[in-house]
């Protein structure tokens, strides 16, 4: 056998072994949770939200999957992520998150203790997402969704405000003073279009790339939440929670 149809083989066989172990995990939460599996009504349907540095794109993403009733996959997903490596979320929660360094490091020690290639890399993170869109649907922030999933099943939003408007939102959730509250939102925002530009070959400030671009400052949290879920039930109608 040549080494690219072992390197496919294996790719394949790594990609199942993702979504198997996804799926069992997701359908012990559903067990838990007394929630119906695989419910058609919400099954295979996401909304995908890329956000600015500050603008609060998790507390958005949670207050869209508490309108709809779909699972938000941020923090979240290091959980799933942490089942399918067969180790603790503690074991990567130590791991920034920024750039997806976390995901580098967990499958150099899980794979084949090489190095990760781009590939690699890419065919992990599509599995889990994969797998969890399967099961139902769900609200996943950051980590460059849109490129990974289906287009014609998803709604892909931008969360953007002014930079003061971050800076003083970071300053106030994280405590920290102007300058370094300024040079945090720069940074993130700089490691974010790069791990977009690097993997998917894509500018993330295009807003091209957008179904919908929200100005946070504007609208505030709660009224961007309810703007994305309307579109959500525009967008997919009764299939929609």
């Amino acid at each position: 056998m040549s080494s690219l149809a072992s390197s496919l083989r294996h790719q394949r066989e790594t990609s199942a072994l993702i979504e198997q172990q996804i799926q069992r995990w997701l359908m012990l939460q559903h067990v838990q949770q007394r929630r119906p599996v695989g419910q058609p009504a919400t099954r295979g349907h996401y909304i995908a939200i890329s956000r600015e540095a500050g603008a609060g794109g998790e507390q958005i993403g949670r207050a869209v999957s508490e309108e709809l009733g779909w699972r938000v996959l941020d923090r979240e997903l290091l959980t799933l992520v942490a089942q399918a490596a067969s180790c603790s979320a503690c074991d990567i929660e130590s791991v920034d998150e920024t750039g997806m360094r976390w995901i580098t490091e967990l499958f150099n020690h899980w794979v084949d203790h090489g190095p990760v290639s781009h590939e690699k890399y890419l065919l992990c993170l599509a599995a889990v997402l994969r797998a969890a869109t399967r099961q139902e649907s769900v609200v996943i922030v950051g980590r460059g969704a849109q490129f990974l999933l289906p287009r014609e099943a998803g709604l892909v939003v931008r969360i953007v405000a002014p930079e003061r408007f971050r800076v003083e939102q970071v300053q106030r959730v994280r405590g920290l003073g102007a300058r370094e509250a300024r040079a945090w939102v720069e940074r993130t925002d700089r490691e974010r279009r790069q791990f977009i530009e690097q993997h998917f070959h894509h500018d993330g400030c295009d807003m091209h790339l957008y179904d919908m671009v929200l100005n946070v400052e504007k609208l505030g949290m709660a009224g961007a939440a309810r703007q994305i879920a309307q579109a959500a039930r525009a967008a997919f109608g009764d299939r929609v929670g």
